[in-house]
């Protein structure tokens, strides 16, 4: 094998060379014969096409177009029922949705009214538990501040006393 030689190389390189060229020249070979035949068949097409439109007589022209005409018409005519029907379902179905929705919200609000009036009142009766609990600790502070401040005022009188009894 010499797969990795130099001739191996070389009759790489001319295979490749020479199906670069030689197969867009078959290709336009080939596409020339297709559009030889194609241009041949058009031309049939345009003679038949251009005898008929010879041999047809103005009248069947006339009647031809008119038919044509009154097809465009009942067309015309069903597309506008079938939109005006498809406006009428839609129309039906956005009112119904919409109705649909508006009751659906009026629920969601009504419950979130519901659990919000109770989150409130739940977290009011805590507020004010915890309000009374500060209330009665301050008070308590302030009975105790006071017993030991009337406490020491009395110690003081007291002793003034005893110090006026041993004076006089």
């Amino acid at each position: 094998m010499y797969f990795g030689s130099v001739k191996f190389f070389k009759r790489l390189i001319v295979t490749v060379f020479l199906i670069l060229l030689l197969l867009p020249t078959v290709l336009s070979v080939f596409f020339f014969i297709k559009y030889a035949g194609l241009s041949r068949q058009l031309e049939r097409i345009d003679s038949a096409v251009d005898s008929f439109s010879r041999t047809v007589p103005a009248e069947m022209r006339r009647q031809i177009d008119d038919t044509i005409n009154e097809q465009k018409k009942e067309i015309d005519s069903y597309i506008t029922e079938q939109v005006s029907g498809l406006y009428r379902q839609i129309d039906a179905s956005v009112a119904e949705k919409t109705d649909s929705l508006d009751k659906s919200t009026n629920i969601q609000l009504d419950r979130l009214k519901n659990d919000l009036t109770v989150s409130i009142e739940g977290r009011t009766s805590e507020i004010q538990d915890d309000l009374n609990l500060s209330i009665d600790n301050q008070l308590n502070n302030l009975r105790e501040e006071l017993n030991r401040s009337l406490g020491n005022q009395i110690a003081v009188l007291q002793q003034q006393l005893n110090d006026y009894r041993k004076n006089s």
